[in-house]
């Protein structure tokens, strides 16, 4: 005669934060050499645990600035750089999060 005891575990997976851009905007889409343009991004966690992350500004593709956060899980908050173009022409400008 044997006997067992049995119990069910389950396993899931570790939640992880999921820090995301979901906007960015300027103060002004046309300038003057020498103006400040402000550039302002909203920044989003998504995922279901808290997490850090660097958020860069990158004019043409090339980083610029850059903000460390740190956000909980639902959390947002909005990072403002000041930048003043030294030429002219049109830039591409943008937010990533690294």
């Amino acid at each position: 005669m044997s006997s067992q005891q049995c119990v069910t575990v389950t396993i899931r997976e570790k939640p992880k934060p999921n820090i995301v851009v979901e906007s960015i905007t300027v103060s002004k889409t046309e300038a003057y050499i020498g103006e400040t343009v402000t550039v302002k991004a909203v920044v989003k966690n998504i995922g279901n645990a808290s997490g850090s992350a660097n958020v860069a500004l990158l004019i043409d593709g090339v980083r610029k600035a850059g903000e460390y956060l740190t956000l909980d899980a639902g959390e947002e908050d909005t990072v403002t750089w000041n930048i003043t173009f030294s030429a002219t022409g049109s830039f591409k400008v943008c937010a990533e999060v690294e």
